[in-house]
Formats: structure tokens, C-alpha cells, sequence
């Protein structure tokens, strides 16, 4: 999840429906390999009023698929 700032930050929460261990529950850069059928949990803190956020799609090798924006309010 990028910004206009570069990268955000985002806190695991869980994966594939379980909750993560405390220690590993610690703000991050918002980014994650995923393969298919795996699901993951994140907490993003935003500012408030209006934020644009864009998530991007990438191949492992880093080649560019997709891009959605992400409105928070």
C-alpha cells in the first residue's frame, strides 16, 4: 500500500483467519508476498480527513499487474 509519501506502514493482525502472536503484531512497511489461498489481517492508522492510498500488484520478479485506489475517510 503506497502513498504519495512512498510505502505505508501496517500492523499484522492475522493470517489465514488465526490471530498473530503478540510479537509479531508490530507496525511494518506495507508489504507481503502472498501465494494463492492465503488470506491476511492488517490495522492501518490514518490521519484524519481524507486519504488516498494505492495498492499494487506485483509479480515476485517485481513486474507491475495491477493497481487499485483505496479511499480512506
Amino acid at each position: 500500500m503506497h502513498t504519495a509519501a512512498g510505502p505505508a506502514q501496517w500492523t499484522p493482525v492475522a493470517k489465514d483467519g488465526a490471530d498473530l502472536p503478540h510479537e509479531a503484531c508490530a507496525p511494518v512497511t506495507a508489504r507481503q508476498m502472498i501465494a494463492v489461498g492465503e488470506t491476511y489481517d492488517y490495522a492501518i492508522e490514518v490521519p484524519p480527513g481524507r486519504r488516498n492510498y494505492w495498492i499494487e500488484v506485483r509479480t515476485p520478479a517485481g513486474k507491475w499487474q495491477l493497481q487499485a485506489q483505496v479511499i480512506a475517510k
